[in-house]
């Protein structure tokens, strides 16, 4: 059962390169890169599609189970209904659940390359600047590709560590970005942040949650980190040091490079901000955002009043001088016959003419 929560955490990490940390990426971050328009798009696909897999998944072993006689609790889909189709050629959703897994490959390929590509391009174009950002975005992908054939000629037991290693070196540096996030940036800010750019405050559950969830991730990598001690093959345990050394060497040689430059500028507080010039296109919006007042904002006037309950109305009125005399006038005798009660309670407002009767 806990190795099934640990995939399963793992399907949340591994396809938007929550793994990718660092001073660089750091330092370009911002108040909308969490809830940037690309990233709420990429995460209800994900979830829509996480959703269909269940779907398929149960129908495909409801139907399994009509005709044999098995008890699985965790088995490999993939192989079970999509690599194996001469299995389950008589199943109707089999086809639907090779469409999904084609479908998430894509999204999750595109969504993951596509932010390592960028942050890796950026620093390396940060550093060469007389070759253009296009000439090595190019030639980062052709070595990504022949230096990734090797890895496909590994065994079934080897690749399987090369796995623990991965899934243990995303949970530690997306448990950093994490906690950088909400615990440096502060989940106040934060949902400062949210309330601004999507239009609703995050309720006290979600920032509780927000603040929690560093723990929580580091938490799983702690266990995934006993997981590659318990290993039997010794090939195993040295594919998974391996790839996670490798990847805290590159890690370590980012972050030194970048905490050089802000020395050389005597700016060394400067690592733990982030980029002042990041952020929307627009100029506007940054300003906005630099003045933004959750409790002006919800006002329910277009004036600098207190009162911000539903049930009253805006209470900034001038001093009314009332005459003296108890005739009604026909004017507004006519103009409020046809209207009824009002659904809100006025506010209290000063009678000047009868402070200069008393």
């Amino acid at each position: 059962m806990l190795s099934f929560q640990q995939n399963a955490f793992n399907l949340v990490t591994d396809p938007f390169g929550v793994g990718l940390i660092g001073v660089y990426d750091f330092g370009t971050m911002s108040p909308f890169t969490m809830i940037d328009n690309a990233v709420i798009i990429f995460a209800i696909v994900f979830v829509v599609s996480a959703f269909a897999r269940s779907l398929i998944v149960r129908v495909l072993y409801l139907v399994l189970t009509n005709c044999v006689d098995t008890k699985i609790i965790e088995s490999p889909h993939y192989l079970l209904f999509a690599i194996l189709p001469l299995s389950t050629e008589f199943m109707d959703a089999h086809k639907i659940f090779i469409l999904y897994i084609y479908s998430y490959m894509t999204i999750a390929l595109v969504a993951c390359l596509a932010m390592f590509t960028s942050i890796v391009s950026r620093l390396l174009h940060s550093e060469f600047h007389s070759v253009k950002n296009i000439y090595i975005v190019g030639l980062f992908c052709f070595l990504g590709f022949n230096l990734s054939l090797p890895l496909s000629a590994l065994t079934t037991q080897k690749m399987k560590g090369v796995m623990y290693g991965l899934n243990t070196c995303s949970l530690y540096f997306g448990g950093i970005k994490v906690a950088i996030v909400m615990w440096l940036y502060g989940v106040q800010t934060f949902s400062t942040d949210i309330h601004f750019w999507l239009g609703f405050k995050p309720t006290q559950f979600w920032k509780c949650i927000w603040g929690m969830l560093p723990i929580f991730i580091l938490t799983i990598m702690c266990i995934n980190i006993i997981s590659i001690k318990n290993l039997n093959d010794e090939s195993q345990k040295l594919m998974a040091y391996t790839w996670i050394c490798l990847s805290l060497l590159i890690q370590l040689i980012i972050d030194a490079k970048m905490i050089a430059k802000y020395i050389m500028k005597n700016n060394l507080v400067g690592v733990f901000k982030s980029n002042f010039k990041y952020g929307p296109p627009d100029l506007d919006d940054r300003k906005r955002r630099k003045y933004f007042d959750e409790i002006t904002e919800s006002r329910q006037c277009r004036h600098d009043c207190m009162i911000i309950d539903e049930k009253y109305d805006c209470n900034h009125m001038p001093l009314i001088f009332k005459s003296r005399s108890n005739v009604p006038s026909a004017e507004s005798s006519l103009t409020n016959i046809y209207e009824g009660p009002s659904g809100k309670k006025t506010s209290s407002v000063i009678d000047v003419s009868m402070l200069h009767a008393n």
